[in-house]
């Protein structure tokens, strides 16, 4: 699956899933510059028409390369109860404890999950 990328300021991107010209899903990270410097997803969709056919893990896997690859830490917020609870888990993703709708990737192990917390909310 090609996913077309869309770079709307420096710091905020936009991947976008196309199939036959349609798009069929998208992806939005914002990188941060704060210490340890981490990447927000701030929004992930996918058609209902294209659910459960691969496009959100092949969107995540997209962002999952570039937060290893500059060496950060991801971030998403998720209802608990929202359709992509068993994927986040499935790819990686942890919830933070005390803060259940909270996930991340790619932590550093000395990092504890109240660091991790005061990290994202204080940013």
């Amino acid at each position: 699956m090609n996913v077309e990328s869309q770079n709307t300021k420096p710091s905020y991107e936009v991947f976008r899933k196309k199939v036959d010209g349609k798009e069929v899903g998208f992806i939005e990270i914002e990188r941060t510059d704060t210490t340890p410097p981490y990447i927000y997803v701030a929004g992930l969709s996918v058609s209902e028409d294209f659910r459960s056919g691969g496009v959100a893990s092949t969107l995540l896997e997209k962002v999952e390369k570039i937060i290893k690859k500059e060496n950060k830490i991801g971030f998403l917020v998720n209802a608990i109860s929202g359709p992509g609870y068993a994927l986040y888990q499935k790819r990686g993703w942890r919830q933070v404890e005390n803060a259940a709708e909270l996930y991340v990737y790619n932590v550093p192990a000395h990092l504890s999950d109240k660091e991790l917390s005061r990290l994202f909310y204080s940013a």
